[in-house]
């Protein structure tokens, strides 16, 4: 992958090179970079900005998003992934949770990354929509899943939540939202939301 430098207030991130920078809107926040790229299966929109300390996310402490996560989302959105880490001394934690559109086919993905560098913390909030044909990767990898189970384990077994098997509400996690699959399915929003975060971690 081949990345680029953003500068984001004393701070530069990296940011995959087919990111486009586009205009500001007056209520964005102060020193913040919108960045915006479209492929024919997902529409990707991001922003950075620096964030005080006191309002970033307990870096180190996923099990604190994941339970504050599931206790915010509603019927119509799943939990995919949350993780905490270090990348070059920097402390990261990020979320991405899905939800299903009501005014129009598809889902989107919503992206909540932070990341400790230096003086200050980052915050990138990030939008992948699904365009185009939709629900192209889970019929796919539906089509090749647990081939020699009855219909209704099958059906038990696409869906769950990644961290609580006893959370059952809302729209889970699908079994073709795997990252295993990402590199066959390189322009899904999922697959592209996750790039961009590799990318910071950088």
């Amino acid at each position: 992958m081949d990345t680029k430098e953003i500068q984001i207030g004393k701070t530069e991130i990296k940011v995959p090179d087919y990111y486009q920078k586009v205009d500001s809107m007056p209520e964005d926040p102060e020193n913040s970079v919108p960045l915006m790229v479209k492929t024919d299966n997902a529409m990707c929109f991001a922003i950075a900005f620096p964030i005080a300390e006191n309002e970033a996310m307990p870096f180190g402490a996923p099990k604190e998003v994941i339970d504050g996560i599931h206790k915010a989302m509603d019927d119509l959105q799943g939990l995919i992934e949350v993780e905490s880490g270090e990348a070059n001394g920097n402390a990261y934690i990020y979320s991405i949770v899905k939800s299903l559109r009501e005014d129009q086919p598809g889902v989107q993905y919503t992206l909540t990354f932070e990341k400790q560098c230096n003086e200050e913390t980052i915050h990138v909030q990030g939008y992948f929509d699904e365009v185009g044909t939709t629900g192209l990767r889970d019929t796919l990898v539906y089509g090749t899943f647990e081939p020699n189970v009855d219909f209704e384990q099958r059906m038990i077994d696409w869906r769950h939540d990644p961290y609580d098997s006893s959370y059952t509400r809302g729209n889970l996690m699908n079994h073709s939202e795997d990252r295993v699959y990402d590199d066959h399915f390189p322009g899904h929003p999922l697959s592209m939301c996750r790039e961009l975060v590799k990318a910071l971690c950088l």
